[in-house]
C-alpha cells in the first residue's frame, strides 16, 4: 500500500475508495427462471472481421455513421454476418452471460485469418477468435424494465424495448444433441447512440463509451449494469404481497396526479405561503 496509505503515530489504516460498483441484488446474478418474465426474443449475431470493437484509430475505437440495425444489414449484405435465433439464455452474471445455442456457434463462419485448427480447439484460441469475430447479443425487455432502463440510460443503442450487448467469447462446451453451452464476457464498453435530434446529424450514429483504450471493468458496463438493477427492482416489486403492491400503485398514482396538477407552476401553494411568511417576518425585523 505504501506510505501514503498509513498515518504515522496512530494505529489507523486509511483507505481511499475511488469507485464503488453497487449491485442491489442478492445474489449478484440472475438465472433464466428469474429473468424470463422480463427478457424476450434473444438473438446472437457473429460478425466476421471482429466487428467495430476490433477496429481502432490510434487510441480510440471507431464510431459508425449508421445505427445498429443498418450496420448489421450492411454486414449481412457483405456476408460478414451470422445470425443465430432461438438461443436459450441460462444466466446473467456480474460480468458474464451464459446461453445454449441451437447448433455449433462457429459453424458456417469463414474468415481468412481463422485456420481449421482454431475451430477444432476454440477454447485454446479465444484471443484469435475474439480478434476475428465480434459477438452481439440482442433481446427485448418488458415495459416495466424498459421504463427503468430508459430513465437511467436513454442513450443505449437500439430501440427502447431492445438491449444490445457486445460480448467476448469465454468458453464453448458441448451440450445435449447439437446444442452448445457458450459463456461470454460482457465487453467493457457501451454501444451508445445520440438521442438528441439536434445533434444526431453531426454525431456518429453508433459509438463506444468510453472510446479510450484504457477501459473499465466489464461490470461497469452501463447498459448491462442498469439492466441488472432494473430486473432486480422488478423482482422485488413483483414478490411483494398484493396489499403492498396496491399501496405502491396508489402512491404512484397520487404522485403522478400531483405532478400533473403542479406542472408549469414554479412552486406549490404551501411553499408560496411559507415564502410569504418569511418575507413578512423579515420586513417586521427591518421596520423594528
Amino acid at each position: 500500500m505504501g506510505e501514503g496509505g498509513l498515518r504515522q503515530g496512530e494505529e489507523v489504516l486509511q483507505l481511499r475508495v475511488d469507485k464503488i460498483t453497487c449491485f442491489p441484488n442478492a445474489p449478484e446474478a440472475f438465472t433464466a427462471d428469474q429473468f424470463d418474465p422480463y427478457v424476450f426474443k434473444p438473438t446472437l449475431y457473429c460478425i466476421t472481421g471482429g466487428g467495430m470493437w476490433a477496429k481502432k484509430v490510434a487510441d480510440y475505437f471507431e464510431g459508425i455513421q449508421d445505427d445498429i440495425h443498418k450496420h448489421l444489414e450492411d454486414m449481412e449484405k457483405k456476408e460478414f454476418l451470422k445470425k443465430i435465433d432461438n438461443v436459450k439464455l441460462i444466466d446473467f452474471g456480474v460480468d458474464s452471460i451464459s446461453m445454449f445455442t441451437p447448433g455449433s456457434l462457429l459453424a458456417g463462419i469463414e474468415y481468412d485469418k481463422l485456420m481449421p485448427s482454431v475451430f477444432k480447439k476454440p477454447n485454446d484460441n479465444l484471443m484469435v477468435l475474439n480478434s476475428c469475430i465480434g459477438f452481439v447479443l440482442k433481446f427485448e425487455i418488458a415495459d416495466e424494465v424498459k421504463e427503468l432502463l430508459m430513465r437511467t440510460f436513454s442513450q443505449k443503442a437500439g430501440k427502447e424495448v431492445e438491449v444490445w450487448l457486445p460480448l467476448t467469447l469465454g468458453t464453448i462446451q458441448e451440450a445435449e444433441g447439437p446444442k452448445e453451452r457458450v459463456a461470454f464476457q460482457i465487453f467493457p464498453r457501451d454501444l451508445v447512440q445520440e438521442t438528441d435530434p439536434r445533434k444526431r446529424s453531426k454525431a456518429l450514429g453508433l459509438k463506444f463509451m468510453p472510446p479510450f483504450t484504457l477501459h473499465p471493468n466489464p461490470e461497469d458496463h452501463n447498459t448491462y449494469r442498469k439492466l441488472m438493477v432494473a430486473i432486480g427492482q422488478r423482482l422485488r416489486d413483483d414478490s411483494k404481497p398484493e396489499d403492498e403492491k396496491n399501496k405502491s400503485a396508489s402512491l404512484q398514482a397520487a404522485v403522478a396526479q400531483r405532478q400533473l396538477e403542479t406542472k408549469g407552476q414554479r412552486v406549490d401553494e404551501n411553499m408560496r405561503k411559507a415564502f410569504q411568511k418569511r418575507v413578512e417576518t423579515q420586513k417586521r425585523k427591518d421596520n423594528a
